[in-house]
């Protein structure tokens, strides 16, 4: 899955971390726009229901992905070890009196280089 997941994007540095999996900053050439990349390890499933939502997550993310206020599903990467989701990428957004709010534009593209 790796190969084919930075065939298509160029992976950076990780962003989150959650019970299941690790969220990387990625960015894809054919778009030139950043995205993030929600990467689950199976092996940390430990139970049949904890299966059944990771296989209905991607399902539900691409029914929901239309909602103004739901991330965008791009893409899924699937192996018998793990599962990559490529969503649209949320970041905060600095107002000028320093609280963060909204999602940001994309920032600039970067450099040819990746860091994963």
């Amino acid at each position: 899955m790796y190969d084919t997941l930075k065939d298509a994007y160029q992976l950076f540095e990780e962003i989150g971390r959650g019970r299941f999996g690790t969220i990387i900053r990625a960015f894809c050439p054919n778009s030139a726009e950043f995205v993030a990349c929600k990467i689950i390890d199976k092996s940390g499933l430990t139970d049949a229901q904890d299966r059944a939502c990771l296989e209905k997550e991607p399902k539900i993310m691409s029914l929901l992905a239309p909602h103004p206020n739901i991330l965008k599903l791009f893409n899924v990467f699937e192996t018998d070890d793990s599962l990559a989701m490529v969503l649209e990428l949320c970041e905060p957004v600095l107002s000028t009196t320093g609280s963060s709010s909204a999602r940001s534009p994309n920032p600039k593209p970067p450099p040819s280089s990746s860091s994963f």
